[in-house]
Order: structure tokens, then C-alpha cells, then sequence
């Protein structure tokens, strides 16, 4: 799923970070300085998105996980409870 997502936004982060070094390399004026910092701005934010969906994927694993064992818990208490009318 995110690995997906991170090679499709790919090109972007690679067009910021080329913008980035064109911007910090450009004779200094006010235009310049505000247009960096835009571009600071939206590399901070794809950061921020390429981590979003590990975090998605992690937080499903541990639901996931705990899902299994609240089943096996549940079954085996289910083994027992049936166990003991038989």
C-alpha cells in the first residue's frame, strides 16, 4: 500500500527538492525568499505524507494482530465452555 503511494509521489518530491537548490542558489531578493519558503513549506508537508501511510499500515498491523489473538482467546474460552457441558 505506502509503497505505492511513496513511488507516486516520487516525482514531486524530486521537482521540490530540484526547486529547492535552484531557489537557494538564486540571487537573493524578496520574491526568492518568499517563494523558499513556500517550497520549505510543501517539502515539510510531503514528509510529513510519505510517513502517514507507515503509520497507517503499522496501526492496521496492530489491530490486525490483536484481532488474532482476541479470536484465539475467544475460541479457546469457547473450547472450555463447550468442553465442560459435554
Amino acid at each position: 500500500m505506502s509503497g505505492g503511494f511513496v513511488k507516486a509521489i516520487g516525482p514531486y518530491d524530486a521537482a521540490l527538492q530540484a526547486l529547492h537548490q535552484y531557489l537557494l542558489a538564486a540571487e537573493p531578493s524578496e520574491a526568492i525568499a518568499a517563494e523558499l519558503e513556500r517550497t520549505e513549506r510543501l517539502i515539510e508537508a510531503l514528509e510529513k505524507e510519505k510517513k502517514a501511510p507507515s503509520k497507517l499500515v503499522a496501526h492496521h498491523i496492530e489491530l490486525i494482530a490483536q484481532d488474532v489473538e482476541l479470536s484465539s482467546h475467544t475460541m479457546e474460552r469457547e473450547r472450555n465452555k463447550y468442553g465442560e457441558l459435554m
